[in-house]
């Protein structure tokens, strides 16, 4: 199968301007929708050439990541899933390809993945990190400990804080008044909390009241330094 090929014959001129306007990347982007690379992916896989892919780094395109992300997602070996990820990660660069990763083995593997995602929050590379903490939101969105660790993570880059935000918003959807206590306790950066007080905004988890809670936290913040 040419890939190239198949991504120039199926691309669609809308979707492509929309990514480029949502996506930032040093790789192109040719507008492939997911749905059609999901297919190809599953097609792959079912014909037993999964190696074929995985085994390729040489990335020239955003859609041939999130191909090769589609056919990684597939595989049932946590080992062997770990093993390419630990390179992938290192080349991902946007969040949406970062975001896409979601491993059905995991699930099955909660205690490995958790002492993954501790590896990863301490890497120094921005998808790394994104992508342990969309780990804890996907599946650690009540063990209070590891929202600690993430709270106190520090951090000036964007993809990183809205990623926390996000986790400490699920967090507080969950449990509001255990997780409360946590943030009173670890009150995120300036930032963070920012971030944090726009997601729960949107959240229908979270009572009125308690977003009012949350507001508060900035006061708490600048009464302690």
């Amino acid at each position: 199968m040419n890939i190239e090929e198949f991504l120039i014959n199926n691309t669609d001129k809308i979707y492509k301007d929309y990514c480029e306007k949502s996506i930032f990347t040093k790789y192109k982007i040719y507008g492939v929708k997911n749905n059609k690379l999901k297919k190809i992916a599953k097609n792959i896989v079912k014909a037993g050439k999964e190696k074929e892919i995985l085994d390729n780094f040489d990335f020239k395109s955003f859609e041939e990541i999130q191909l090769y992300i589609y056919v990684l997602n597939m595989i049932d070996d946590f080992e062997m899933i770990v093993n390419y990820l630990d390179k992938l990660l290192d080349i991902i660069d946007n969040w949406s390809n970062c975001d896409s990763i979601k491993p059905n083995a995991f699930v099955d593997n909660m205690e490995k993945i958790k002492k993954c995602i501790e590896k990863w929050l301490n890497s120094n590379h921005i998808y790394k990190i994104r992508f342990a903490i969309i780990c804890c939101i996907r599946y650690f969105y009540d063990d209070y400990e590891m929202l600690k660790k993430v709270i106190n993570l520090k951090s000036n880059e964007y993809y990183i804080n809205i990623a926390k935000a996000w986790y400490i918003t699920e967090c507080l959807g969950e449990n509001f008044e255990v997780s409360f206590e946590v943030l009173k306790e670890n009150i995120p950066d300036k930032a963070t909390l920012s971030l944090m007080n726009q997601k729960v905004g949107y959240s229908m988890k979270i009572s009125q009241d308690n977003k009012i809670r949350l507001k508060e936290l900035k006061k708490i913040k600048k009464n302690l330094k």
